[in-house]
């Protein structure tokens, strides 16, 4: 397991950002020090040409969105979700925090582990999706007490 250094997530911990283009940041992966017994992580992302955005919480099991925390409740499109993927199984840019060779979704879930508040809520195996299963799947799944809106 590569070796790592914690960041310190008395706020916020940005794991990555991205956009369609490499100058872009419309996309952002992060984790909020919250009490929560599921590991997951916070998508934001913003519609291009409008100031629409979406702030979502997504479990790292089956990346089911368990909560919109902001925006309209809508299914997001699978352009986003490919995206996301991608850049999960990416590998980060090496520096002084990691070790040549680790995903963005390592990375991730390392942080997850480090900075959560109960011994007991670390991410187990079977709390990690394989990216490669929730890749052919091909969709996020919705919470079921989320009413999506239609566009």
């Amino acid at each position: 397991m590569p070796k790592y250094i914690v960041v310190d997530l008395s706020e916020m911990a940005v794991i990555v950002r991205y956009g369609e283009q490499p100058s872009s940041k419309d996309y952002r992966i992060s984790i909020f020090p919250e009490r929560h017994p599921n590991p997951h992580f916070h998508f934001q992302y913003k519609t291009k040409g409008d100031n629409d955005f979406f702030i979502v919480t997504v479990s790292t099991r089956d990346f089911e969105i368990m909560k919109f925390k902001e925006g309209r409740k809508r299914r997001l499109p699978k352009e986003v979700f490919d995206r996301l993927i991608k850049v999960l199984k990416s590998e980060r840019p090496p520096d002084h925090i990691v070790q040549p060779g680790t995903t963005q979704w390592q990375y991730l879930i390392y942080q997850w582990d480090e900075n959560v508040p109960e011994e007991g809520w670390k991410a187990k195996p079977k709390d990690i999706a394989n990216l490669d299963d929730i890749e052919a799947r091909g969709n996020f799944i919705y919470n079921a007490s989320i009413r999506l809106e239609r566009k």
